[in-house]
């Protein structure tokens, strides 16, 4: 005897429901940082990764808290913020000593010096924790004091202080070049001393191709203060330092018209912010 068509009807939705409910339930994946993961091969270096995926190598430095960009390992994964796909990077042929006395006999070719603004803000003097002394010798070991911690804030336009005292020659964002700058460039007299702009840890002391000696200290809530264009350098990675301790003095940039300057950044989760909008006024 043929069984009713409702009778049919019932079966087949008794065992559609059991199937779904087999199925689990379905897990959604939180969303991935935009970037890719870039595996170093032989013969890469830090700087050629950079160029080849058109990203400033700070922001490589500080997206994988790199402490020396010259000791990248083979084979080691380096993530890449804000690329979409992976780059092939040709390898770097070795240097024979013919080549390096070739490079080093070339004289470097100097782009023109931004525009200066007739108007310019002046930063406020700064008293630094360790008063301004003769650039101490780079085969010196520098005694620091030790470092109390300061207790955490949210930082605001009060905890951020100018990092050095200057005339700002370069603003943060797009450039009349077109170029743009992720801070702020401050003239100086060189060898005057920079302090740290807020309390942290020093995450990155190095020199870095084209940016020279450079320091990163990591702030609570996620931020970071970057300083380039250094010279004698008083601070090593894993250091405490206060806001307003001297960190280094002010060098010469290696492009450029070559006069002495400050070049002064502060990211928060690694996004520049423009300084000038977190300095006191």
């Amino acid at each position: 005897m043929p069984m009713p068509t409702y009778g049919k009807l019932f079966i087949l939705a008794l065992m559609a429901s059991i199937v779904i409910g087999c199925a689990g339930p379905v897990v959604k994946t939180s969303e991935s940082p935009r970037g890719v993961y870039h595996r170093v091969k032989k013969g890469e270096t830090l700087w050629s990764i950079s160029h080849a995926y058109h990203k400033d190598i700070l922001d490589i430095v500080v997206a994988n808290k790199i402490d020396n960009p010259d000791l990248i390992e083979v084979d080691s994964v380096i993530f890449i913020p804000g690329a979409d796909h992976l780059e092939e990077t040709p390898a770097l042929p070795a240097k024979t000593e013919t080549t390096i006395k070739k490079e080093e006999a070339k004289p470097e070719k100097k782009s023109s010096p931004p525009p200066v603004v007739r108007k310019e803000k002046k930063a406020p003097p700064i008293k630094p924790v360790v008063p301004a002394a003769e650039s101490p010798p780079n085969d010196r070991p520098q005694q620091r004091p030790p470092v109390k911690e300061e207790p955490k804030k949210i930082f605001g336009e009060a905890h951020f202080i100018w990092p050095v005292k200057g005339t700002i020659i370069s603003r943060f964002g797009i450039q009349p070049n077109g170029l743009k700058r992720n801070g702020i460039r401050i003239a100086a007299k060189e060898s005057t001393p920079v302090v740290a702009s807020a309390a942290g840890e020093v995450m990155f002391s190095s020199s870095i191709k084209y940016y020279g000696e450079t320091v990163i200290v990591k702030h609570d809530c996620n931020y970071s203060t970057v300083y380039t264009f250094l010279k004698n350098r008083r601070v090593k990675v894993g250091d405490h330092v206060r806001r307003g301790e001297c960190i280094a003095f002010v060098g010469r940039p290696e492009n450029g018209d070559g006069k002495p300057c400050l070049n002064f950044e502060i990211r928060q989760n690694n996004k520049p912010r423009n300084p000038l909008a977190l300095l006191p006024q």
